[in-house]
């Protein structure tokens, strides 16, 4: 009976973060209220209570549970140190544009993550993550520069800066316009294009 409950219990959690998710894509984070969520879910205030104590905790498990394995496989192809550095770049790439075009939940984390701003925490988080993920990419270009494998007039970080931003601008643009250009298809050859500018 106690493991039933447990289950029971994880199933209604992410039923929330699901519904929540939703209606924070569809209506923006500001104008979205713990009772909408719960009735939208079908379950009682309380229910959602016992899980989240507010928006911020909602939105830090949504962050959580979508680029947290993002994360880590980025962070895993920091130590693989005999491939190719803007091979594995270019690669991450294609995964994240892949990921926005076919995942629905990480469209709406995406959409969610550009209304930062109306929550101090998502802000610090979001920031925290455009930073640490510089970081992680000039770290790759600097290697990269290394093996003489990066064009000679740009330095890693300014190589940093357009990879990086080169994505997040085509995903916020791709996000706000939808359907003008088939993600799925045309992300890999974006993510060459990007990379095949950067290379020596």
């Amino acid at each position: 009976m106690a493991r039933r409950t447990k289950e029971d219990a994880e199933k209604t959690r992410l039923q929330l973060l699901e519904t929540a998710l939703a209606l924070f894509s569809e209506k923006g984070i500001a104008n979205v209220t713990l009772a909408q969520i719960a009735s939208t879910a079908g379950v009682t205030r309380g229910a959602i209570y016992w899980h989240f104590k507010d928006k911020s905790q909602m939105l830090e498990a949504l962050w959580e549970r979508v680029f947290d394995p993002l994360d880590q496989h980025f962070a895993a192809q920091l130590e693989a140190d005999d491939e190719d550095p803007l091979d594995v770049l270019c690669n991450l790439g294609k995964r994240v544009l892949q990921e926005v075009a076919t995942n629905l939940q990480f469209q709406q984390v995406c959409r969610i993550s550009q209304q930062a701003a109306f929550d101090l925490q998502m802000l610090e988080r979001w920031n925290q993550f455009c930073l640490r993920s510089q970081t992680e990419v000039t770290l790759l270009m600097e290697r990269a520069q290394e093996r003489g494998l990066l064009r000679d007039n740009i330095t890693p970080e300014a190589a940093s800066l357009v990879a990086s931003g080169c994505f997040h601008g085509v995903i916020e643009r791709w996000l706000s316009v939808g359907g003008t250009v088939d993600l799925e298809l045309e992300g890999d050859v974006i993510a060459d294009t990007v990379f095949a500018g950067l290379r020596r």
